[in-house]
């Protein structure tokens, strides 16, 4: 070679050099027209014609296999053919502008340094250097206020996809955001588009958050440091260097504050079989998440552009499992892409392990609404990208979302299915000014003291919703609804107490009083003989004892609280919700406050068998309270307007279910009815709990299908309720006999 760039030093410089890295798959840039100095002569010399005479003449073809077919090698093939043309490139503008919108512009990467100082693409995470986990930082020298919720960046890179991130937050520019796959333009020219607030939000929706970025490449992290510093984010994201494989729990244990997000995106494929081991999602990464988001509902979000990387990294969590991960159904179920490109072996593998995350397909959308440089490109090149979302469950959640999963897809019919035909029928054919007016909040014809005394009132009308079994008794023997049956009640109670429903009232109630407050006559008179007459239990008898025992019950537990009154524990839930949030920006949670209420006031609980011995929590009637409580004092009061208010669930109760039986939208299986209309008590059954988990899931099916996430499922169900019954839903009431539930 040496030779031949002497021979041909006068002949034509500039174009043999071009042709000649083309042919090897590189792209020239300004740098290569430059001299090739030959140290043995001690002078220049230019390329030449030389130069592509020795190339030719000896390997007359280059190819470069891409990306995703496994190799990153260059490869010189013998061949007699002509050398393949380059490909267009793409614009270097459409890469820059989704982040020139958060502050990286040309002026910011000029005075940073540019792209000056050249490294390893590749860095081996096995050398000795990078298996000693990292310890922990001083976090509140890192971050301004380390109590934020945490977003890591596992092999963040330079950073850009992370300080976006966090600048967008800030802006509040990001929320429950998707970006279309296979759409560059859309990414460059336009803010991505909201979806549904039926799915659950991956990032906090009013931020803000801090960032953590986590590298193996000290220069990317300079630079990374470098542009953190310009862009005025030094107290909110840090770059670290470390080995997310085994310094993740070292690293995250201590932080104060929960840990929101974690994104392993485009990391190394590392292809060869051998050097499988250096990929960053191995089972020590998957345990050690799982301990640190025992607590805080962490989202996981794993992204590539290689599709054996995206697989192994999605069936390394899903063997995680026993650690609290399950795939972000909702999303999926909304979003996902079925068909992930896998060959016929891929495929017969994955029928030969006991997996089976993969029947969720891969995210059509980015949830997180911001790209990063390598998901730009690839959508530019109109190339494939394979996404999964993974979230840290409770054992309860997990559950619930195992008896969600039936439909009428799979092979076997099980007991109880949720038809998606059905369902979408039933979204087209919604009055959503109807379903508005039906979640007007409960107005009570008395004036009060003070706004407690309103809650202790509205939190009993929900403590007692329970006894829909008695609902056609009560009708025959009182003329009235059980709601308007509970109303009464509550009133009666509050305006015969000189300072209102108080925790003693409670403790001292006795079913009697069912008679004088509310109207109700449990018992009954039975003729012995003519003139002879014996007063028994009548058939309401059972609802009066449950009444009893859940005000007698409710009453101890305020003791305990030390409160005063049902309205006060409530309040203090509330306000320990509001406190709970990870910033005094973000507005409260209902999930948080239902935990909250159901463990202070444990008659509140609603739950069911799963049929391991474990139970599945509903919390109907505290979701019914949560749903009710913001809407009558969101607006006035911080601590009641909760942020995931549209996550609340479809109402579980017997006339819930019994109107998606009617409406074909859950359907039901006659041989499993028909045992448990012989059983006496089917109450908390594996199969009711079957039944009201699957009217759970329908529900939100339903709101799915609605255009621009017009509707909530608490939304649907109150609206369904406020419905006239049907013939239809009184018979399959008639057939659900339960009558010793206090849950429904």
């Amino acid at each position: 070679l040496m030779l031949a760039v002497a021979a041909a030093n006068a002949a034509e410089p500039l174009g043999a050099p071009v042709h000649y890295l083309r042919l090897c798959g590189a792209s020239p840039t300004r740098a290569h027209y430059g001299t090739f100095h030959a140290p043995a002569w001690r002078q220049s010399a230019c390329f030449g014609r030389g130069v592509c005479a020795f190339v030719e003449g000896c390997m007359t073809r280059a190819c470069t296999r891409p990306r995703n077919d496994g190799c990153w090698r260059q490869k010189l093939i013998q061949s007699n053919s002509p050398p393949t043309p380059p490909q267009p490139s793409i614009d270097v503008s459409v890469l820059n502008e989704p982040f020139a919108a958060h502050g990286f512009t040309r002026d910011l990467y000029n005075s940073t340094g540019g792209g000056a100082g050249k490294h390893r693409q590749h860095v081996n995470p096995l050398k000795k250097a990078l298996q000693v986990p990292v310890p922990a930082p001083d976090w509140h020298a890192v971050f301004a206020d380390p109590t934020l919720p945490l977003v890591v960046d596992v092999g963040s890179g330079y950073g850009r996809f992370l300080l976006s991130l966090v600048k967008a937050l800030d802006s509040r520019g990001v929320q429950n955001a998707g970006v279309a796959g296979g759409q560059a333009e859309d990414l460059a020219q336009a803010p991505p588009p909201r979806l549904s607030p039926v799915l659950p939000s991956v990032l906090p929706r009013d931020g803000p958050v801090n960032g953590l970025g986590l590298e193996i490449k000290k220069p990317a992290i300079a630079r990374a440091q470098a542009w953190t510093a310009a862009l005025g984010l030094g107290q909110r994201v840090a770059f670290l260097e470390a080995n997310a494989t085994v310094s993740a729990r070292s690293l995250l244990e201590s932080y104060p504050g929960p840990l929101s997000l974690v994104a392993v995106q485009y990391p190394d494929p590392h292809f060869k079989k051998r050097h499988g081991k250096r990929r960053v999602v191995q089972p020590l990464f998957v345990e050690d998440l799982g301990l640190l988001c025992e607590r805080h509902g962490t989202w996981v979000f794993l992204q590539s552009d290689v599709i054996s990387a995206a697989r192994q990294m999605r069936d390394a969590f899903e063997r995680g499992q026993k650690a609290g991960w399950a795939p972000a159904l909702e999303w999926h179920r909304a979003h996902g892409v079925l068909d992930d490109g896998a060959t016929s072996e891929e495929k017969e593998a994955d029928d030969a392990e006991p997996l089976t995350w993969h029947a969720h397909g891969w995210l059509s959308v980015n949830p997180l609404g911001i790209p990063t440089e390598r998901e730009v490109l690839t959508l530019a090149q109109d190339k494939p990208v394979y996404r999964f979302l993974i979230r840290r469950q409770s054992k309860e959640y997990l559950a619930s979302e195992a008896l969600l999963t039936p439909t009428l897809d799979e092979a076997t019919t099980p007991p109880v299915v949720v038809d998606p035909s059905a369902a979408e029928t039933l979204a087209k054919s919604l009055d959503l000014e109807a379903v508005a007016r039906a979640c007007s909040p409960v107005a009570l014809p008395l004036r009060f003291d003070n706004r407690t005394q309103e809650i202790t009132l509205l939190s009993l009308l929900s403590l007692l919703d329970f006894g829909s079994a008695f609902d056609s008794l009560l009708q025959s023997r009182c003329q009235r609804s059980r709601q308007e049956v509970l109303q009464f009640g509550v009133l009666a109670m509050y305006l015969q107490a000189p300072s209102g429903v108080t925790t003693d009232l409670l403790v001292g109630f006795q079913s009697h009083q069912i008679l004088t407050l509310f109207g109700v006559d449990v018992s009954e008179e039975r003729e012995l003989q003519q003139g002879i007459t014996l007063t028994t239990k009548g058939e309401l008898w059972g609802w009066a004892q449950q009444v009893e025992s859940v005000l007698q019950e409710s009453g101890r537990a305020l003791q305990r609280m030390g409160c005063s009154s049902l309205g006060e524990a409530v309040e203090r839930c509330a306000a320990g919700a509001a406190a709970s949030a990870s910033s005094k920006e973000e507005q409260a949670s209902a999930s948080a406050f239902v935990e909250l209420l159901v463990a202070s006031v444990p008659t509140f609980f609603d739950g069911g068998a799963v049929g391991d011995g474990r139970r599945l929590g509903f919390h109907r009637r505290a979701q019914h309270l949560a749903a009710e409580l913001c809407l009558k004092y969101g607006a006035a009061d911080d601590a009641f307007d909760f942020r995931d208010l549209s996550q609340l669930a479809f109402d579980s109760g017997r006339r819930g279910v019994a109107s998606l039986l009617a409406r074909g939208v859950v359907r039901i299986a006659e041989e499993p009815l028909q045992a448990q209309a012989g059983e006496s008590d089917p109450s908390g059954s594996p199969f009711e709990t079957l039944l009201r988990a699957s009217a759970v899931a329908a529900g939100r099916m339903v709101c799915l299908h609605l255009p621009h996430a017009a509707l909530a499922p608490w939304q649907l169900s109150r609206y369904l309720l406020s419905q006239p019954e049907s013939e239809t839903e009184r018979q399959w009431e008639s057939k659900w006999r339960a009558k010793t539930s206090t849950a429904y």
